[in-house]
């Protein structure tokens, strides 16, 4: 999982773009997204699938590790949004 690395605008992209789309039906108008999300989540450069009657499958294993996912990345975005700033002890406080 590559989450921890990824920077805001994936996280984003990931919880408000990918997640409108992710259920829709017509995968091979948004194969690229699926492709797009596996390799956020994933950390990897996966390929996109070279023949269509793979993207169905796909599709259905980007929702997955997404779903499986979710949470860490709702809990990651809100990390950077909301760092937290650590003191260090000066003068005994």
């Amino acid at each position: 999982m590559n989450i921890n690395n990824l920077p805001i605008e994936d996280i984003k992209w990931l919880l408000k773009d990918y997640n409108g789309i992710r259920n829709y039906g017509k995968v091979n108008n948004w194969i690229d997204w699926h492709v797009k999300a596996i390799n956020l989540i994933k950390g990897g450069n996966e390929p996109r699938p070279d023949c269509s009657c793979m993207y169905v499958s796909a599709a259905k294993f980007a929702n997955s590790i997404y779903e499986q996912h979710e949470q860490a990345i709702k809990d990651r975005l809100l990390e950077l949004e909301n760092p937290v700033v650590k003191r260090g002890k000066k003068n005994g406080n």
